[in-house]
């Protein structure tokens, strides 16, 4: 059967409920006037057996058809169906058997079908709403039981001990079914105030309406009871419709809450702000009322059923408070945790963006200075990558035990992430931070005996005070941040925002130091206002016939108003600042897309990109380089990397390892400025290189100085020994190309040929058939740094 078909029937259903619930209540003004014209046995038949049990069975089938959202929903609407049909037994066995008795007994067959009623409504209510709101905390629940259970017991002592009365020495099943329906219905209000507690954050017009079903049920039995025992009971009266209009009105809640989707009500308890003392009202009357029932006493004034209720209320609120304690006591923990560095235990970033922000406030009213310490340790990359993340880890604790030791138990110290780390130093001056500072550069020089090596390191540390102008928090951590980059060149490794203006590069240099920050790492808005990287191609020839084999890939940075800066203006301050990675990534883009637009148009040379120390121990640089290539669609020999001798001091080992890897992929490796560096021939032989390339030095006095024509004619035996190719750098006139030609270099590059220039000059020189002409070069134009 098809929802549609099942909503259909289930719309059906409960059209006939509501039918025959008018049925019924037409003819409870008019139950004298039909048995005086059908007779009493007839009506008992027609009302009280057909159209008075029809009303539950049509309501019963109504649920049963209805969609539900989940299965969950649908064993509930199912389990409240049968408790109904098991209502409607009873009411069949009362009028075909029990009505027919001289005395009635009690109880009696048609007690077990009334009484199976409340077992399934219980399960019914929960399944069914906790299928629409969600699922709660134990905290939740025993709210719901105490507000529950504080109502039952209030209850219980204003009208239990009338309901339960019997007369001495009835039977003791006698007196269990006297005192099963009134408990029951106590659970049942329990049950319908404890759980409208819990849902109250998600409350819908069908829940109220199924609420108002159950809780006129339970009242209809009360009424019911207390006219039997009152002896005034009349069978088809209006206190029977009470239980026909309480089933109505639960069809129709089951009807309504198809259109209801379901909800987290949890999440919508916990969005909620304030209303702590109203969401806590009825739970606190509740076990106000059970305490002043227990202190009132049990026996003669009130029936033991209400002191059991009232002692559930008050162990379910000691229940409550204590797991109340323990929630406390977890949000603490939670509250630590994010404040807490996962690796070294310190205060992380947020707990020292908090306390500066405490801090800063205290002093604006105390008037008081404050000092922030920003700590860096000089080359820790380097020891990640040839020691591994382990040692690094091991490093990063040693340094934060060694300086904790060092810290006041008023001053915040604090890793913000990485190598990088931060004191705060409540109520103290430009003084006190350089003492600290010098102290922790100090400890960090003392040798760290870690499980995998000895080592040593530097550690720059930038000051920085409130006395200088910094209001804010913001403002504070900035003119830290520039005085520890400025350190990195620092003889003692400490500096302020005024040493690093006055020692260093002076007030312009700075600004341009953080716009070169912001435009290799910043976000995308602060790099589009802080600069670019751009790159320039200079022309690598064959020396035999002047024809172009390559280009190398120039870094230049373009500043916001359009100036082009050469290497000497940048590159030293992004050293300094640790940057050149990022830039080494800028200019590999860049290149690579240069690259692209020569291949397009049909000019297929390789592209040659300078690479750092620090990118040639990089293991994943490999990886990296195929990402690129293949993000351009670009073969593997289309690039060529280069690195200087310098790259090889810190782990040989680890570099030829890294080379390797990028050689297998395709891409050419190309050892520059030989002769200025490590400068040892013998461990050549042992590096995965395809070309060397010639320093400057060696060609500049070629033709004058016979030593230099004997070095490098040696040089060029050896390294074509090896089976390489050897380039030679800074030709700056003919005769020099005719020297270089002579002694066996294979290619060159220099001013002769071109100077560094765009992409589009490259392609109008060597796609249109023109040589650049050399005339009017100066001596300040071979002078320029690559």
């Amino acid at each position: 059967m098809t929802d549609t078909m099942r909503a259909t029937g289930a719309r059906a259903s409960l059209l006939v409920t509501a039918m025959a619930f008018l049925a019924c209540c037409i003819c409870v003004p008019a139950r004298g006037a039909l048995e005086g014209a059908l007779g009493a046995r007839a009506v008992s038949h027609v009302v009280d057996l057909g159209l008075y049990n029809s009303v539950y069975v049509a309501a019963a089938v109504a649920l049963v058809l209805r969609p539900a959202h989940s299965p969950r929903e649908g064993r509930g609407w199912w389990i409240l169906a049968l408790g109904m049909l098991c209502t409607a037994g009873g009411n069949a066995w009362y009028s075909l058997v029990l009505a027919r008795l001289p005395e009635m007994p009690y109880p009696s067959v048609a007690d077990v079908f009334y009484l199976s009623w409340y077992p399934a409504c219980y399960l019914a209510i929960v399944l069914v709403l906790t299928a629409h709101v969600g699922r709660f905390p134990l905290s939740v629940w025993l709210d719901g039981i105490v507000a529950g259970a504080g109502v039952a017991a209030t209850a219980a002592a204003l009208w239990f001990r009338p309901l339960t009365a019997t007369d001495p020495g009835a039977p003791l099943l006698t007196v269990l079914a006297s005192i099963a329906y009134p408990v029951f219905d106590l659970l049942l209000l329990v049950l319908l105030v404890g759980v409208l507690f819990v849902v109250r954050t998600a409350l819908r017009g069908w829940v109220l309406l199924l609420a108002a079903g159950l809780g006129l049920t339970a009242a209809s039995d009360v009424l019911l009871s207390t006219r039997v025992v009152a002896g005034s009971y009349v069978q088809g009266g209006w206190g029977d419709v009470g239980f026909l209009a309480a089933v109505v009105m639960m069809a129709l809640a089951a009807h309504r809450s198809r259109r209801s989707r379901p909800v987290d009500a949890l999440e919508v308890l916990t969005r909620r702000r304030g209303g702590s003392v109203r969401v806590l009202l009825i739970p606190l009357l509740s076990a106000g009322a059970s305490l002043a029932l227990l202190a009132l006493g049990q026996g003669e004034r009130f029936p033991p059923v209400a002191g059991i209720f009232a002692a559930a209320c008050i162990g379910g609120a000691g229940l409550r408070a204590a797991l109340t304690f323990h929630e406390l006591a977890q949000m603490a923990d939670v509250h630590r945790e994010a404040r807490t560095d996962d690796l070294t235990r310190l205060p992380n970033r947020r707990a020292l963006y908090e306390g500066c922000d405490t801090v800063l406030a205290a002093r604006t009213r105390e008037h008081t200075v404050t000092a922030l310490l920003l700590i860096d340790l000089d080359g820790f990359k380097d020891i990640n990558d040839s020691l591994g993340h382990g040692a690094g880890d091991d490093l990063l604790v040693a340094f934060a035990r060694r300086v904790e030791r060092l810290v006041g138990p008023d001053q915040l110290f604090a890793r913000l992430g990485g190598d990088e780390f931060a004191v705060l130093l409540p109520r103290s001056g430009e003084a006190e931070g350089l003492a600290l500072a010098r102290e922790v550069v100090s400890a960090a020089r003392e040798p760290f005996a870690l499980a995998t090596a000895r080592l040593t390191v530097d550690a720059s540390v930038g000051v920085a005070t409130t006395t200088a102008g910094p209001e804010g928090r913001g403002d504070l951590l900035r003119m830290a941040d520039i005085a520890m980059y400025a350190a990195k060149g620092s003889p003692n490794r400490v500096c302020t925002p005024a040493d690093a203006v006055d020692a260093h590069l002076g007030e312009t240099r700075l600004a341009l130091l953080s716009r070169l920050r912001d435009g290799l790492t910043g976000a995308p808005a602060a790099r589009a206002a802080s600069g670019r990287v751009e790159v320039l191609l200079q022309p690598k020839v064959d020396l035999s016939d002047e024809s172009l084999v390559g280009v190398e890939a120039l870094a230049r940075w373009r500043e916001p108003d359009g100036t082009l800066l050469p290497p000497h203006e940048f590159l030293p301050l992004m050293s300094r600042a640790g940057l050149l990675p990022a830039l080494a990534t800028a200019v590999l883009s860049a290149a690579l897309d240069a690259a692209r637009r020569l291949a397009d148009a049909g000019l297929v040379v390789p592209v040659a990109v300078n690479l750092s120390p620090v990118d040639v121990q990089d293991l994943a640089l490999a990886a990296r380089l195929g990402e690129l290539l293949s993000q351009r669609d670009l073969p593997s020999s289309a690039l060529t990397v280069e690195l200087t001798e310098d790259s090889l001091v810190t782990d040989p080992d680890r570099v030829a390892g890294v080379l390797a890897a990028v050689r297998a992929l395709g891409v050419r490796v190309s050892l520059d400025d030989f002769g200025t560096g490590y400068s040892s021939l013998s461990y050549l032989r042992h590096l995965p290189v395809d070309e060397v390339k010639l320093d400057r030095s060696f060609t500049t006095d070629i033709e004058t100085d016979p030593a230099a024509e004997a070095v490098v004619r040696h040089t060029v035996g050896l390294v074509h020994a090896l089976g390489l190719q050897i380039v030679a750098e800074g030709i700056e006139d003919g005769a020099t190309a005719a020297a270089m030609r002579r002694l066996g270099c294979d290619q060159g590059q220099g001013f002769y040929w071109s100077r560094p220039t765009t992409c589009e000059d490259v392609l109008l020189t060597h796609c249109g058939g023109r040589r650049r002409s050399t005339a009017g070069r100066s001596d300040s134009d071979t002078a320029e740094h690559r």
